[in-house]
Protein backbone atom coordinates (compact mmCIF):
# COMPACT_ATOMS: atom_id res chain seq x y z
CA UNK A 1 0.00 0.00 0.00
CA UNK A 2 1.41 3.43 -0.88
CA UNK A 3 2.24 5.95 1.80
CA UNK A 4 -0.57 8.40 2.56
CA UNK A 5 1.43 11.65 3.05
CA UNK A 6 2.22 12.25 -0.65
CA UNK A 7 -1.46 11.84 -1.51
CA UNK A 8 -2.47 14.11 1.35
CA UNK A 9 0.01 16.78 0.25
CA UNK A 10 -1.36 16.49 -3.30
CA UNK A 11 -4.88 16.86 -1.90
CA UNK A 12 -3.73 19.93 -0.02
CA UNK A 13 -2.25 21.46 -3.17
CA UNK A 14 -5.44 20.80 -5.14
CA UNK A 15 -7.61 22.28 -2.38
CA UNK A 16 -5.33 25.33 -2.25
CA UNK A 17 -5.64 25.78 -6.02
CA UNK A 18 -9.43 25.53 -5.70
CA UNK A 19 -9.38 28.10 -2.90
CA UNK A 20 -7.37 30.55 -5.00
CA UNK A 21 -9.70 30.06 -7.97
CA UNK A 22 -12.80 30.58 -5.82
CA UNK A 23 -11.21 33.58 -4.13
CA UNK A 24 -10.52 35.16 -7.52
CA UNK A 25 -14.13 34.57 -8.57
CA UNK A 26 -15.26 36.04 -5.23
CA UNK A 27 -13.13 39.12 -5.85
CA UNK A 28 -14.68 39.66 -9.28
CA UNK A 29 -18.26 39.09 -8.15
CA UNK A 30 -20.04 42.33 -7.34
CA UNK A 31 -22.23 41.52 -4.38
CA UNK A 32 -25.09 39.34 -3.31
CA UNK A 33 -25.70 35.70 -2.66
CA UNK A 34 -23.21 34.38 -5.21
CA UNK A 35 -20.43 36.40 -3.57
CA UNK A 36 -21.33 34.88 -0.18
CA UNK A 37 -21.30 31.40 -1.72
CA UNK A 38 -17.89 31.92 -3.31
CA UNK A 39 -16.46 33.35 -0.11
CA UNK A 40 -17.71 30.45 2.00
CA UNK A 41 -16.47 27.86 -0.47
CA UNK A 42 -13.09 29.57 -0.81
CA UNK A 43 -12.62 29.49 2.95
CA UNK A 44 -13.83 25.89 2.99
CA UNK A 45 -11.19 24.93 0.43
CA UNK A 46 -8.50 26.65 2.48
CA UNK A 47 -9.58 24.66 5.52
CA UNK A 48 -9.50 21.41 3.53
CA UNK A 49 -5.93 22.27 2.47
CA UNK A 50 -4.98 22.93 6.09
CA UNK A 51 -6.63 19.73 7.28
CA UNK A 52 -4.93 17.64 4.59
CA UNK A 53 -1.59 19.12 5.59
CA UNK A 54 -2.22 18.32 9.25
CA UNK A 55 -3.09 14.72 8.35
CA UNK A 56 -0.02 14.45 6.11
CA UNK A 57 2.20 15.61 8.97
CA UNK A 58 0.54 13.20 11.41
CA UNK A 59 3.75 11.29 12.28
CA UNK A 60 5.51 14.54 13.27
CA UNK A 61 2.62 16.17 15.17
CA UNK A 62 1.14 15.54 18.57
CA UNK A 63 -1.88 13.21 18.37
CA UNK A 64 -4.13 15.77 20.07
CA UNK A 65 -3.33 18.31 17.33
CA UNK A 66 -4.20 15.81 14.61
CA UNK A 67 -7.37 14.57 16.29
CA UNK A 68 -8.75 17.95 17.34
CA UNK A 69 -7.16 20.21 14.74
CA UNK A 70 -7.37 18.04 11.65
CA UNK A 71 -10.86 16.69 12.26
CA UNK A 72 -12.18 19.98 13.63
CA UNK A 73 -10.89 21.83 10.59
CA UNK A 74 -12.47 19.41 8.13
CA UNK A 75 -15.78 19.56 10.03
CA UNK A 76 -15.72 23.34 9.86
CA UNK A 77 -15.04 23.16 6.12
CA UNK A 78 -18.13 20.98 5.67
CA UNK A 79 -20.28 23.50 7.51
CA UNK A 80 -18.94 26.28 5.28
CA UNK A 81 -20.02 24.33 2.19
CA UNK A 82 -23.48 24.14 3.75
CA UNK A 83 -23.37 27.87 4.54
CA UNK A 84 -22.46 28.64 0.92
CA UNK A 85 -25.42 26.65 -0.34
CA UNK A 86 -27.69 28.45 2.12
CA UNK A 87 -26.33 31.77 0.82
CA UNK A 88 -27.14 30.76 -2.74
CA UNK A 89 -30.77 30.33 -1.69
CA UNK A 90 -30.70 33.64 0.20
CA UNK A 91 -31.07 31.89 3.55
CA UNK A 92 -28.94 32.76 6.57
CA UNK A 93 -26.44 30.37 8.09
CA UNK A 94 -26.33 31.10 11.83
CA UNK A 95 -22.90 31.05 13.41
CA UNK A 96 -24.00 28.52 16.01
CA UNK A 97 -24.92 26.10 13.20
CA UNK A 98 -21.44 26.49 11.73
CA UNK A 99 -19.67 25.87 15.02
CA UNK A 100 -21.95 23.21 16.55
CA UNK A 101 -20.40 20.16 14.80
CA UNK A 102 -16.90 21.24 15.78
CA UNK A 103 -17.90 21.89 19.38
CA UNK A 104 -19.68 18.52 19.57
CA UNK A 105 -16.51 16.88 18.25
CA UNK A 106 -14.37 18.66 20.85
CA UNK A 107 -16.81 17.71 23.62
CA UNK A 108 -16.86 14.08 22.48
CA UNK A 109 -13.06 13.96 22.46
CA UNK A 110 -13.04 15.23 26.05
CA UNK A 111 -14.89 12.08 27.16
CA UNK A 112 -12.33 9.31 27.80
CA UNK A 113 -14.78 6.53 26.85
CA UNK A 114 -15.22 8.09 23.40
CA UNK A 115 -11.64 7.47 22.28
CA UNK A 116 -10.77 4.51 24.49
Amino acid sequence: MPDAPPFLFASSAIALAAAVTLLRAWWQEGSGDMRRLLGAWSLSSLLVAASSTIFALRPQLAPVLVILGGNGTILLSFTLIWAGLRALRGAPAPLWCLLAPVLVWFAACAVPAFHA
